[in-house]
């Protein structure tokens, strides 16, 4: 297994939601693309993006509700991401 840190870092919370929020975006717009993708080659919507997507829209809104909370105006906060890469099988 290898470990990558995706983020590890102090911001402000301004810009901690600008961070996750640009993070979150991107990956909606990948399972949105991968939708497209499958519709147009198997003329059926992947079902699994379309789950996920709504999980992500969830954690987005928490994201948000959290960080526009107006007592952490004056505060830093650590934001730390690690991403986990396993190799499950040979395609």
């Amino acid at each position: 297994m290898n470990n990558i840190s995706l983020i590890n870092s102090s911001f402000s919370a301004k810009d901690a939601k600008q961070v996750l929020v640009s993070l979150l975006d991107y990956k909606i717009q990948f399972h949105h693309r991968k939708i497209l993708s499958s519709y147009e080659k198997y003329g059926t919507e992947d079902e699994y993006s379309k789950n996920r997507i709504v999980q992500l829209k969830e954690e987005r809104a928490k994201v948000e509700e959290l960080l526009d909370n107006s007592d952490l105006e004056n505060c830093t906060l650590a934001l730390e991401s690690e991403v986990s890469i396993k190799i499950l099988e040979n395609a």
